[in-house]
């Protein structure tokens, strides 16, 4: 589930930011397009992705050029056979269709826009994204009356998808090709040459998803390496042929790499000189730490991880040399030591004589050292003493004194932390609502999710797309600020948040992330207000004239953060969330400027509501129809 979220929030911020936010430096950029011819597969398509992006702004033409390489590999990478790609791997897909179809529309190709934006939509419907469907729902609704029909040529050339099989087969020559080099140069012997070619061959099989080629290929420049008597290289490849086989569940032949796998370990262990263990220690360390490689030498094999599996198998080997070493020396040993104890008795006696006389003396010099120790003993004792009271006299006064500084200190730090705080929620707030704040920096930040009963808020801006094409970035910029100001102020005042702006229109929360006695009823009164503002200001000319769309519903969503310790984003999913957008869409198929769904109805009542029509219908994506308010 984890998983799922994460790719939902790098998904929707791609949909959401414009292409310069990938923007990279210029050097960096020159570097990519230089190593692109390099890149396979994955890397590739997010390369190509990265310099879509980077282009986007100051090149339209070579944008164009990459974009379609990047729409056209993702189609070839991501097949049904292709087990080298997991599933959060299909952003890179959606972010080059995306991408590609910001572009048309800059271009006025509206029909091709409207292409590449679908395949968009399908990935997001893939991944679970609502708020990525949402937005290219939007975008296609917005385009929808400016594609024009196809005509003969497009309505039958189009669906054969020439561009897609041309390169498919070009793509499939090429790697033919190599592969006949390959099999050439390994035929005159010339192993390396055919291992690079293979190579080669591996790298254009990634770009077509062709796991079992690419498996097929690794065992090929496993057995070239080996006859090379590069085992190292060998296993490697052998390692990596297994682990590929296994993905494509063809146990043979994974069974038969594996074997080929051992063989080529047991050769580089052979071929390793024998290290020395004299530290060791005891015996039963030395049989303990025999008995630990091996069972660490197993696991290494047992988990394909050749590299960990030579190391502890050569280990174990020369401590097991090691030990019988040291067992042959100890034999020697106890030899030479038989020969010694004879001579060794011999001397003893002579000690014996020996020590009597010392003992003797001894004891006359102990008993005038005592004496003298005690002596020195009393007098050291009063000296300590003495010592210890003037250190602890000392240190007490030292101690109080230092905690009055620390005391001072911790006062003054506490008065830092509670301003700080206090500035970190202000300018917080700023950026997300103050509830948002308050969330994300408190008991719910800890990443928990909770399940809250909420009333959604779409707001969408009428014609928004004609009237900034005609106007400057300040201008539509001022026009956002004067609309978006007083309904931001009206959505505060009836405790709802502003969850998301969409360029426009936004989404706003009542009940979320903090609840009050009646979201419902504080949500349909904002909306009401916010209509009858719009219309009054419109009517005095104090904005441009201005229509709007307001859809409500309320249910169930999943609220709670979102992101790493790095980055995060309060999130709110669910199919509530999606139906009220379903419903503000519908307000220009009814002329209205206020939908609410029957869920809000019931909770207002009769008496706000006897003078709005129901319709019934039946949403997008949705199984049921269900009713409809037009209250305005």
């Amino acid at each position: 589930m984890s998983k799922l979220l994460h790719c939902t929030l790098l998904l929707s911020l791609l949909i959401l930011l414009s292409p310069a936010s990938f923007a990279q430096t210029e050097a960096e950029i020159k570097a990519l397009e230089k190593d692109l011819s390099n890149r396979f597969g994955l890397e590739k398509l997010a390369t190509l992705n990265q310099l879509t992006s980077f282009y986007s702004e100051s090149n339209t033409r070579k944008a164009v050029r990459y974009g379609r390489q990047a729409a056209v590999l993702s189609e070839s990478v991501f097949t049904a056979d292709n087990v080298l790609t997991q599933p959060e791997d299909r952003m890179l897909k959606l972010q080059a269709h995306s991408i590609l179809g910001d572009l048309y529309l800059g271009q006025e190709k509206y029909a091709k826009a409207q292409t590449q934006w679908e395949k968009a939509l399908s990935e997001a419907e893939l991944l679970g994204d609502s708020i990525a469907q949402v937005r290219l729902d939007n975008q296609l609704r917005d385009i929808a009356g400016k594609v024009k029909e196809r005509g003969i040529l497009g309505k039958t050339i189009k669906p054969l998808k020439l561009n897609e099989k041309i390169a498919g087969s070009t793509a499939n020559l090429k790697l033919s090709s190599v592969i006949a080099l390959a099999k050439k140069s390994e035929q005159l012997k010339q192993y390396s040459r055919a291992i690079e070619q293979y190579e080669k061959a591996i790298n254009l099989s990634r770009n077509v998803g062709d796991a079992e080629q690419i498996a097929r290929l690794q065992v090929k420049i496993a057995a070239l390496y080996q006859l090379q008597g590069k085992t190292e290289s060998a296993a490697a490849y052998y390692q990596m042929s297994a682990k590929t086989f296994d993905k494509l569940q063809d146990t043979t032949a994974m069974k038969s790499s594996q074997e080929a796998l051992e063989q080529v370990v047991k050769d580089v262990i052979a071929m390793r000189p024998v290290m020395s263990f004299d530290t060791m220690g005891t015996d039963e360390e030395l049989m303990k730490s025999m008995a630990n490689f091996e069972r660490l030498a197993n696991e290494s094999r047992n988990r394909q991880d050749v590299e960990q599996y030579i190391q502890y198998y050569e280990k174990y080997q020369n401590l097991r040399l090691s030990f019988l070493e040291r067992k042959k020396q100890r034999e020697i040993d106890s030899i030479r030591l038989l020969s010694q104890s004879t001579e060794l008795m011999l001397l003893a006696q002579e000690n014996e004589l020996n020590e009597v006389e010392l003992v003797q003396r001894a004891e006359e010099l102990r008993r005038q050292a005592q004496f003298r120790n005690g002596l020195i003993a009393g007098v050291l004792v009063l000296l300590m003493l003495a010592a210890v009271f003037w250190w602890l006299f000392t240190s007490k006064r030292k101690a109080h004194k230092d905690l009055s500084i620390t005391y001072d200190r911790l006062d003054e730090t506490r008065k830092q932390l509670v301003a700080a705080e206090l500035n970190v929620k202000k300018l917080l707030g700023q950026q997300v609502s103050q509830d948002i704040a308050e969330a994300l920096i408190g008991e719910e930040a800890v990443g928990q999710h909770v399940q809250k009963y909420v009333c959604i808020m779409f707001l969408d801006i009428r014609d928004f797309t004609p009237f900034a094409s005609s106007r400057t970035p300040a201008e539509v910029i001022a026009y956002q600020n004067d609309v978006f100001g007083f309904m931001i102020e009206i959505v505060t005042r009836y405790h709802g948040v502003i969850y998301l702006f969409m360029g426009d229109g936004f989404m706003a929360t009542f009940g979320a992330p903090v609840s009050y006695d009646s979201d419902v009823r504080n949500a349909y009164q904002a909306a009401v207000e916010i209509v009858k503002e719009v219309n009054e200001r419109s009517a005095s000319a104090a904005i441009p004239s201005t229509r709007i769309g307001i859809g409500l519903h309320a249910g169930e969503v999943v609220a709670g953060n979102v992101g790493t310790d790095v980055r995060k984003q309060y999130s709110i999913t669910g199919t509530t969330v999606i139906t009220a957008a379903r419903i503000e869409q519908l307000n220009k198929q009814y002329a209205s400027q206020l939908l609410i769904s029957e869920t809000v109805a019931d909770e207002l009542g009769d008496d706000e509501l006897k003078e709005s029509e129901v319709f019934e219908t039946k949403l997008k994506g949705m199984e049921h129809p269900i009713k409809v308010y037009k209250v305005m």
